[in-house]
């Protein structure tokens, strides 16, 4: 891969991001966290933090939706 198609393709990365608003999915990353942990609370008392997986899998689906959400938009 040569160095200006490294440049096209990482200028067409910084476009979608741009478009499809990428930073406001960091900016609601928290929140999405604060919830999963409000409801692993009160869910169960007595493991409130869910597994890793489950954490994983749940900033995924968050990032995935939010994306996708926007590039549809």
């Amino acid at each position: 891969m040569s160095a200006n198609s490294k440049a096209g393709l990482l200028a067409s990365l910084r476009t979608l991001g741009e478009f499809v608003k990428f930073s406001h999915t960091i900016f609601a990353l928290p929140f999405a966290l604060a919830a999963m942990f409000a409801a692993g609370a009160h869910l169960n008392r007595e493991r409130p933090m869910p597994a890793p997986r489950v954490m994983l899998l749940i900033v995924a689906a968050m990032v995935c939706a939010r994306t996708a959400a926007m590039a549809f938009n």
